[in-house]
């Protein structure tokens, strides 16, 4: 298993290092972890061997530990092993949220494409199919749009917030509208991931901001996917002020040219 430790400009140079000497890969799974539910790595690793006989391809998995404290969080990544396969584990030294952590990803992953998911995987594995389908079909970028009726399944401050968020990005992203892109399981090229990497929200609205650096030269698709039956969680009172300030952040930093328009 191949363990690394993130550290300061790390990144930068074991990314030149990555294009070198590791093996090319067809796509990358790129999975962050922060205090995940007890058991996730014996979901995470069924859910993985499902994938794989799904695409009938070898990907690299990029797990990304953003900075857990805990010891057994620790153990459960070692364990994360599967007929013979092992991740690739991403050490971060502190936590600076999911954005931050997919950039980790996609600066480090050694493959021509990737796709981002939350760790308990919670589309069903033909949504994942048709990410990587319209990947190999030319797409840049892979937005996903969840079917209505998962809202109604939110706690029911995640169904207010997730409703009037999508006003906000309709507003700001115009032809993304059909786009969810806040949802975790997304697909990018190369090309898409450079412009991930140009996003500096730490946190889970990096998506947001990466939806506003998007223009004509990439190729945009969007694709329908299902929910496999997980239970979601509601936001923490911590986690939601510190998205909002980062959310009035990157609007100030829109309307003062900072992002450029689409």
């Amino acid at each position: 298993m191949l363990e690394i430790s993130i550290f300061g400009n790390f990144i930068e140079y074991w990314s030149r290092f990555n294009r070198k000497f590791l093996p090319i890969y067809p796509l990358s799974l790129i999975i962050p972890v922060y205090f995940p539910q007890a058991g996730w790595e014996i979901r995470l690793r069924e859910r993985l061997k499902e994938l794989q006989a799904h695409l009938a391809i070898e990907f690299e998995v990029l797990i990304i530990d953003d900075g857990n404290l805990a010891g057994d969080i620790h153990s459960a990544i070692q364990r994360l092993q599967w007929e013979e396969k092992t991740p690739r584990i991403l050490r971060l030294s502190e936590n600076l949220g999911k954005g931050a952590a997919l950039r980790a990803g996609m600066a480090l992953m050694s493959s021509t494409c990737c796709i981002t998911t939350d760790v308990d995987m919670p589309f069903t594995t033909e949504s994942y199919g048709r990410v990587w389908m319209a990947l190999q079909e030319g797409a840049d970028v892979v937005f996903t749009k969840r079917p209505y009726h998962y809202l109604e399944k939110l706690p029911w401050l995640r169904r207010v917030l997730s409703r009037n968020f999508r006003r906000v990005v309709q507003r700001w992203t115009g032809s993304l509208d059909d786009a969810d892109v806040q949802a975790g399981l997304k697909g990018l090229s190369q090309v898409g991931a450079q412009r991930y990497l140009e996003t500096t929200v730490p946190g889970y609205l990096a998506d947001f901001e990466f939806a506003l650096l998007l223009d004509s030269s990439l190729k945009i698709n969007t694709v329908p996917v299902e929910m496999a039956g997980h239970k979601t969680q509601n936001l923490q009172i911590g986690v939601l002020f510190r998205e909002l300030g980062y959310l009035f952040r990157i609007l100030l930093l829109r309307a003062g040219g900072k992002i450029r328009e689409r």
